[in-house]
């Protein structure tokens, strides 16, 4: 099935949104970092918190690059690509690194665009 223009746009809103909730993420980390009276405990929480919705932002940051150019073949090339490296080169399956978890939280959201979009 021959993919229209307007899904190439609705690929790309799903992936300015999901970011958006990365950056709020992000965002509420750093004020969490700026608490006076954090715990040692906290502190170290509001990090993981950090690196790992900063990884997706900019993961994404990345994709929805490709995806403003307007190509849907190029947006599910760059998808599917970055879905596959993940799953067979990240590592992450062990979730034992704050990285880990960014790794599988951003492969899983490709992989509901994929299915979303692009497998019928």
């Amino acid at each position: 099935m021959a993919m229209k223009s307007t899904d190439n746009d609705r690929v790309l809103a799903d992936i300015r949104a999901k970011s958006e909730e990365y950056s709020a993420q992000v965002y509420d980390a750093m004020l969490d970092l700026e608490l006076i009276n954090a715990t040692e405990e906290d502190f170290k929480v509001a990090c993981r918190r950090l690196a790992k919705n900063s990884f997706a932002v900019a993961y994404l940051s990345r994709i929805e690059t490709v995806a403003e150019e307007g190509s849907i073949r190029a947006t599910e090339n760059i998808i599917r690509y970055h879905s596959f490296m993940q799953d067979t080169k990240g590592g992450y399956k062990n979730l034992k690194e704050p990285i880990d978890f960014a790794q599988a939280e951003v492969t899983g959201f490709l992989n509901e665009l994929i299915n979303r979009y692009f497998n019928e």
